[in-house]
């Protein structure tokens, strides 16, 4: 388990340990912490993320492509992480991972995990020039109004929009864990589905949106030990027949694109998300 620089543990790797029941199969516990009206969809994703890393066949490498489907919220509280190998080969490790409370299935995902053979690399995708993390301001919410999971971050968005206020559905925004931790595959998938989604920045009626699928692609290698800001950039560009996707993009502050999250969501209204 990682620690946070001044040696404890944090809340983050608590709201994620995995205990390993043998074959596969590890025992968490979902924290409501990290929930918005259930658990958060990369909340989630780390879990799934961490439970396919920790099987034997997958030590050493590195998550290259991860896809959820999401059943079922689930509630606070135990759940188990069954994780099979169903392909190991010279490069890739393709696992799949099912999480299941009680005898509801939750969630289930596959994961692609190895190194690379190819040394060619480049990145035509940069992101503008942002003032620093530092020079902004953070979120212009009232704390209350907050869902738990937005109090485990600092969020400083490159500019200040008013909520449901435009005709562009994107947005940028720097943010790290309040609790300074490495940042690792798990984290990146946590982080995709870590912000305000992009359709609170367009003038619509507000809703909630259940997230029905998450793709999680990791690009580059994240730096040794870097525990720092990432610049994202969420956006949608297309709402119909109730769904929406959205994209987002993390970097380092450096500018090196260190995760790709495309996800589709159902758009509840929120007077009946409420009544939920």
């Amino acid at each position: 388990m990682t620690e946070a620089s001044d040696g404890t543990t944090t809340e983050y790797d608590a709201a994620t340990a995995l205990t390993p029941r043998g074959n596969g199969s590890f025992a968490a516990e979902l924290d409501p912490g990290w929930f918005v009206m259930g658990p958060n969809g990369g909340y989630v994703a780390a879990l799934l993320m961490r439970a396919a890393q920790s099987v034997d066949a997958t030590a050493g490498r590195p998550a290259r492509s991860m896809n959820i489907q999401y059943q079922r919220a689930g509630a606070a509280g135990p759940v188990l992480l069954d994780v099979a190998v169903t392909r190991s080969g010279r490069s890739l490790v393709f696992t799949t991972v099912r999480m299941h409370q009680g005898d509801q299935l939750l969630a289930q995902a596959m994961v692609a995990l190895g190194h690379g053979r190819s040394q060619v690399s480049f990145q035509d995708l940069r992101p503008p020039q942002f003032p620093g993390p530092d020079e902004l301001p953070g979120v212009a919410a009232p704390e209350e109004l907050l869902p738990a999971i937005a109090h485990r971050f600092d969020y400083r968005p490159t500019e200040q929009v008013e909520l449901f206020g435009s005709d562009r559905s994107e947005g940028w925004c720097w943010l790290r864990l309040k609790e300074r931790r490495v940042i690792d595959d798990a984290v990146l998938s946590l982080m995709v589905d870590a912000l305000f989604p992009a359709m609170f920045f367009r003038k619509v009626d507000p809703h909630f949106y259940a997230t029905v699928d998450l793709t999680v692609h990791l690009r580059n290698p994240v730096p040794p030990a870097y525990d720092d800001w990432c610049l994202a950039h969420v956006a949608t560009r297309t709402a119909a027949e109730g769904f929406v996707e959205e994209d987002c993009d993390i970097y380092d502050a450096s500018g090196s694109l260190l995760a790709q999250g495309r996800q589709l969501a159902l758009m509840v209204p929120l007077a009946q998300a409420e009544r939920a």
